[in-house]
């Protein structure tokens, strides 16, 4: 089946024969007319939904947590991490983008800082479903001497526990269901901190004596995005369609006499 391809910027329509049609007849195949475009947010600022654009697809991730204080501090957790596509929006419609920093770093035996949730949301628009990644888990604090080191902080991914002298083991914090998981535990004695979670593994427990734990998975996103939070829509455009369509009938007459005078 012979097949003429005829392409305009980012469209692309297919001309074919149709079967048991004599003489040259065409047919138009069904076109596929998209115009694509991604956003990416680096700072927090304001999103205005372009007009056409009905639904979105989302990459959230949110800071990430700091490290214990000192040197068998557990390691910061990992900004949860959340990916979907399908989220309604309304086009003309200004929406929130928060982009969340990382937690503060510490000194001495202090508990490490969770990070800051990153998302999307609008407070002039009802029903909206706002997306929302939480800040990773700082990690437990390490200790010298006769003190003991502390549990990891909850978040999108847990921070890993701090390492001690006495006590222990002092477990990793909690990740959230559906964004990360949780840190590794430290160890005391033996003052080794545990790993931070990751998006796609948990952080590892430290190795007394040895040590501290490794920490966790990271994740891989099909979506074409590099930073901290991005918009990816899709924009119907039928006019550009209808100037195709009417360009490639020009084409056709024009080979149609230049036959027939031969």
């Amino acid at each position: 089946m012979p097949i003429r391809k005829y392409t305009n910027s980012r469209i692309s329509v297919k001309r074919f024969t149709a079967p048991g049609v004599g003489g040259g007849g065409t047919t138009p195949a069904a076109p596929v007319i998209t115009n694509t475009a991604i956003q990416v947010f680096t700072e927090s600022s304001a999103w205005v939904a372009p007009p056409g654009v009905t639904q979105v697809e989302y990459l959230v991730v949110a800071g990430g947590g700091s490290g214990g204080g000192r040197n068998t501090g557990g390691g910061g957790g990992a900004g949860g991490y959340r990916s979907g596509n399908g989220l309604t929006v309304t086009a003309n419609q200004t929406y929130t983008i928060v982009v969340g920093a990382g937690g503060a770093g510490v000194q001495l035996s202090v508990q490490g800082s969770n990070g800051s949730n990153s998302g999307i949301w609008s407070s002039g628009l009802t029903p909206f479903s706002a997306v929302w990644s939480n800040g990773g888990g700082g990690g437990g604090r390490g200790v010298q001497g006769p003190s003991q080191g502390s549990n990891g902080n909850s978040g999108g991914s847990g921070g890993g526990g701090g390492g001690g002298d006495t006590g222990g083991p002092f477990s990793g914090g909690a990740g959230t269901p559906g964004q990360g998981f949780s840190g590794g535990a430290g160890t005391a004695p033996g003052a080794n901190g545990g790993g931070g979670g990751g998006a796609g593994g948990a952080g590892g427990d430290s190795v007394v004596n040895t040590r501290g734990g490794n920490g966790g998975l990271g994740l891989f996103s099909t979506h074409h995005y590099r930073h901290v939070y991005s918009l990816h829509y899709h924009h119907h455009l039928h006019y550009r369609l209808i100037q195709l369509l009417r360009f490639d009938h020009r084409h056709h007459r024009h080979q149609h006499k230049k036959l027939k005078s031969q």
